[in-house]
């Protein structure tokens, strides 16, 4: 059966031009990108006015779980780069970081829980083990990284670990471990949400591979975002340690703006809920992409980290804006599985790929 389109309407019998606009859409002849006309009216209804997926169950829940979790990771690596390669003064860094760090993954489980229903669906994942299943390896993740996270702030409390030897902390083959095994698992949790959307059936989120990396990129901005307002708000911060974390988490935005940017590219029209201000437009727009990213970059190249105020009130926004990051993604699926055309158009391109 070919299909085709007609106001926004799947009509049987009528194979699609090679370049036409389909709800003021435009995509090209090769399916790659997107024109310029991109909010739609309306949803295309599958067989007898029923989508061909079935919409996402996920809410809140899960975009705000999604944030805690990179904001608990990001705050880690941050943590521990300044713990492993820093010298005495980075150490309200990397205490700020872990303690950051801990609270953040603290309430990943709340709201997974509430996600699932009842507690004993939780504690059902921990019963059994499978590589293949990317949320069985996220939540063993999350309970090896809450290891982690909690170990390293205790460490982080203990008063001997200001002892100087040739200039730097006095660091025990155990901490230097946790925080090692630490990192890796929180690049794994800052990464993985974004994968368990990629191996969906939902266009939005399948369309790309790029979801994981840019996700890591927003975590690690976020969570020197979180370090670096701990610090101003503690009265812990100095010009050093300030411009150290801006550069960094200037280097983490620019990578999520890559990210952000080559994700859409590969989306092309599936993308069209998070254009469209009737559905994710604003959130997506005007939040993660222009509050949380254009915002702290041109403060930063603008300002420099010499103001205090710019830079906490930078911060803040990157933090707003990754939350809108996720909150996009997840609240645009639902729009994406509800659009039979889509579907269509989706499957075809990925049968056409794997020829």
């Amino acid at each position: 059966m070919d299909f085709s389109t007609s106001h926004g309407r799947v009509i049987p019998g009528q194979p699609p031009g090679p370049a036409e606009k389909v709800d003021g859409f435009t995509e090209p002849k090769d399916g790659q990108g997107a024109g310029p006309n991109l909010p739609i009216e309306d949803i295309s209804p599958g067989y007898y006015g029923l989508p061909v997926l079935k919409t996402p169950v996920w809410r809140w829940e899960v975009w705000a779980y999604f944030f805690l979790g990179g904001l608990a990771a990001g705050s880690f690596v941050v943590a521990s780069l300044a713990r492993l390669f820093g010298d005495v003064d980075d150490r309200p860094i990397w205490r700020t970081g872990y303690l950051i760090s801990l609270l953040a993954v603290l309430g990943c489980p709340p709201f997974l829980i509430k996600d699932l229903g009842r507690p004993a669906r939780f504690l059902n994942m921990l019963r059994i083990f499978k590589p293949q299943s990317p949320m069985s390896l996220g939540v063993w993740g999350l309970l090896g990284f809450s290891g982690c996270a909690l170990g390293q702030a205790l460490i982080s409390l203990r008063a001997d670990v200001d002892v100087v030897e040739v200039g730097r902390p006095r660091r025990g083959s155990l901490s230097r471990g946790v925080a090692a095994l630490g990192t890796v698992l929180g690049l794994f949790l800052g990464s993985y949400t974004g994968v368990l959307l990629s191996v969906t059936s939902v266009p939005l989120w399948s369309r790309s591979r790029l979801l994981g990396p840019t996700f890591l990129a927003s975590a690690l901005s976020s969570g020197t975002a979180a370090v670096s307002l701990g610090l101003l708000v503690s009265g812990q911060t100095t010009p050093k340690r300030e411009a150290a974390l801006d550069r960094f988490k200037l280097v983490t935005l620019i990578a999520e703006a890559i990210g952000l940017t080559l994700f859409l590219r590969e989306t092309g029209r599936a993308a069209r809920p998070l254009f469209s201000f009737q559905q994710m437009g604003r959130s997506f727009l005007l939040g993660a992409v222009g509050l949380g990213v254009g915002v702290p970059i041109f403060s930063r190249l603008l300002a420099g980290s010499s103001c205090r105020l710019v830079s906490g009130l930078s911060a803040v926004a990157t933090l707003i804006g990754s939350l809108l990051l996720r909150r996009s993604i997840v609240e645009a699926g639902h729009w994406s599985a509800e659009d039979a055309e889509m579907t269509f158009w989706h499957t075809d391109r990925a049968k056409r790929g794997a020829r």
